[in-house]
């Protein structure tokens, strides 16, 4: 995988432009990511089965709140420099 993806970065098209953005992501990237994420599966969870929307957003918040406490708390951005 890792001698793929120089080879498609250097194509230009949709594919090489993803590849380059995917590469370019970072881990506070992904935390802010996984936060919408949640609670989008969880809206989408109460709505197709039994559980309620109160348990599914409670539930986002949780993963929201341990999202935010690894980015802040045990992994927190260093600057080097």
């Amino acid at each position: 995988m890792s001698d793929l993806l120089p080879r498609v970065r250097e194509r230009d098209d949709l594919l090489g432009s993803f590849a380059t953005v995917l590469a370019s992501v970072v881990r506070p990237d992904l935390t802010l990511l996984a936060i919408p994420i949640a609670f989008v599966l969880a809206l989408s969870a109460a709505r197709v089965t039994v559980v309620s929307t109160h348990v599914g957003l409670a539930t986002a918040s949780l993963v929201g709140l341990a999202a935010i406490l690894d980015a802040v708390a045990v992994n927190p951005p260093t600057e080097s420099g």
